[in-house]
């Protein structure tokens, strides 16, 4: 299948006769991946896979299933802006500061997604929650807060310019009025290298320079935190169940309870 097949024009997505496979894209961008009994995939999906909107893939652990998904991020982030980019933001998000949509979003994540083994690394240690769990978990939580993704583009894997002297790709830009940079870690994993590529002559600084983004913060999900410029911390409980985000200077700023 050609890479572009998936990438409808905005006319497409307009037209009468998607009006049922595009409001299914709609709910999908949330979770990103929905999965079914083969023989319960609905009608929408179907359609949308016919036009190579979205990929089905089979499961046979625990169970057979089919899930179906965006066939890359880019693919996502193309129909995120297309869906919702050129909306109005929610008058609540816009009255928001970086700060409080952190909190927000944090307070949002699925306790049952994280604590699913399946979805856990093994190593030498004990297992872990792989980063890209947290990235899934962040594009959902803000889908949720936002009541769809009204009014932003969320484009993961935001590129710098191909003039830069410096390449780097930040986890989540979101466009719109915010202009907001979001970057994603685990356990603190080469921490003091993405906070330096935002400082003067490194690869995201381009973006600070030209006014692209406004505000940034890198969210660092760990289980022990320590001090460190411009860093939020966000801890969870052994069950997480409970969670707690501090600042820069691991002070604690708000705590909570994850709910689904």
């Amino acid at each position: 299948m050609p890479f572009s097949r998936g990438l409808p024009r905005e006319e497409t997505l307009r037209s009468v006769q998607n009006a049922v496979p595009v409001k299914y894209l709609r709910e999908l961008l949330g979770p990103g991946a929905k999965t079914y009994e083969p023989s319960e995939v609905p009608e929408a999906a179907r359609e949308a896979h016919k036009h190579g909107w979205v990929a089905f893939r089979e499961e046979h652990f625990p169970k057979p299933s089919i899930i179906v998904e965006f066939p890359s991020l880019f693919h996502r982030s193309r129909l995120s802006y297309l869906l919702h980019g050129v909306e109005e933001l929610p008058a609540a998000i816009e009255a928001m500061d970086l700060n409080t949509f952190v909190k927000e979003i944090v307070a949002s994540f699925s306790a049952r997604a994280l604590c699913n083994p399946q979805r856990h690394t093994a190593g030498s240690q004990a297992p872990s929650i792989p980063e890209a769990q947290f990235q899934n978990e962040v594009y959902r939580a803000i889908y949720k807060v936002t009541n769809g993704g009204s009014g932003l583009w969320i484009s993961p894997e935001f590129g710098t310019p191909q003039s830069s002297t410096k390449s780097g790709r930040i986890d989540f830009y979101l466009m719109g009025s915010k202009k907001w940079g979001i970057e994603i870690l685990r356990d603190g994993d080469r921490l003091a290298e993405h906070a330096r590529r935002f400082g003067p002559g490194e690869a995201y600084n381009v973006w600070l320079r030209t006014g692209q983004i406004a505000e940034y913060v890198i969210l660092d999900f760990r289980t022990h935190s320590q001090p460190h410029e411009p860093v939020f911390h966000i801890e969870f409980g052994d069950d997480f169940q409970t969670f707690t985000i501090k600042d820069t200077d691991c002070a604690v700023i708000h705590q909570g309870t994850l709910l689904a």
